[in-house]
C-alpha cells in the first residue's frame, strides 16, 4: 500500500501489509488528524479472519495487528493516542491498549460506521435506521430514524457535516437522506440521484475512501491495497 501526497505526486511511505494468509484489504479508516491509519482484511467473504493493522502514516511502519474484529467498513474516533476502531461487524476496539469487544455495537451486520469530526458521536446504521453512540461505542445516545417509505433499503455509507450537525446517509446505493443530529429527526424525505458518498471520489484501487469511516484526509492518497 502506498500512501502519496496529492499536490507533489510524492511517494510518503509505502507499506507493506505482509502476511497474506491473513486476506486482502477491504477497507479503510483515517483519525482525524491523519497520523494513523486502520486496515481492515478479511480472509474469507463470510469475514471469518477478520484482522485490522494499525499504521503510523508519519513513519509507515505498523504500529499493532488486532485480530478477531474488522468488517467491510470500519471507522476511527477519538484524538491523539486514545483512539476507538468501530466496524460493519459490530466490533469495537481501542488502539491505546488494544482491548478489543467483537459484537459490541449489535450482532447484525451494520451498513456503515462514521464518526462526527470531533471523534465524539459515532453513527452505525442499522437496519431500520441509524444508532448514536458515544464517543467509545459503549453507551448509545440516541437513534435516528430510518430513512421514510424506503423499508427495502438500508443505508450503506454515513458521513457527517464538518460542524457534525448533520449526518448524510447514501440509501439503497442512489439516494441520500440527510439528519439532523442534535434533533434526531430527518431533513425531508430521501433526494434521488447521487453517484457515490457525499465527499467522496472513485478510487481505482477498489479500495479506499468509500469504505472508509473518514475521508482521505487533505494531502494524501493511497495509491494502493494489497
Amino acid at each position: 500500500m502506498v500512501v502519496q501526497g496529492v499536490r507533489t505526486g510524492k511517494v510518503r511511505h509505502s507499506v507493506a501489509l505482509g502476511d497474506p494468509e491473513r486476506g486482502r484489504a477491504v477497507a479503510l479508516a483515517f483519525s482525524a488528524d491523519g497520523r494513523t491509519l486502520a486496515v481492515s482484511r478479511l480472509v474469507r467473504v463470510d469475514q471469518e479472519g477478520r484482522s485490522v493493522d494499525v499504521v503510523d502514516v508519519g513513519t509507515g511502519r505498523k504500529t499493532r495487528t488486532l485480530d478477531g474484529v474488522g468488517g467491510y467498513g470500519i471507522a476511527l474516533g477519538g484524538s491523539g493516542d486514545d483512539l476507538v476502531l468501530a466496524t460493519t461487524s459490530g466490533d469495537r476496539a481501542n488502539l491505546s491498549d488494544g482491548t478489543m469487544a467483537p459484537g459490541a455495537l449489535g450482532t447484525v451486520e451494520l451498513g456503515a460506521v462514521a464518526f462526527s469530526p470531533d471523534g465524539k458521536t459515532l453513527a452505525a446504521a442499522e437496519p431500520n435506521g441509524v444508532a448514536l453512540w458515544n464517543a467509545e461505542g459503549t453507551r448509545r445516545v440516541g437513534r435516528l430514524p430510518g430513512p421514510a417509505g424506503t423499508s427495502d433499503a438500508g443505508v450503506s455509507r454515513l458521513r457527517f457535516s464538518a460542524d457534525g450537525h448533520r449526518l448524510v446517509g447514501v440509501v439503497g446505493g442512489e439516494r441520500v437522506q440527510i439528519w439532523d443530529v442534535r434533533s434526531q429527526q430527518s431533513l425531508g424525505g430521501v433526494l434521488p440521484g447521487v453517484e457515490g458518498a457525499p465527499g467522496e471520489e472513485p478510487d481505482p484501487g477498489g479500495v479506499g475512501t468509500e469504505r472508509a469511516g473518514r475521508a482521505v484526509p487533505e494531502g494524501l492518497r493511497l495509491r494502493g491495497c494489497a
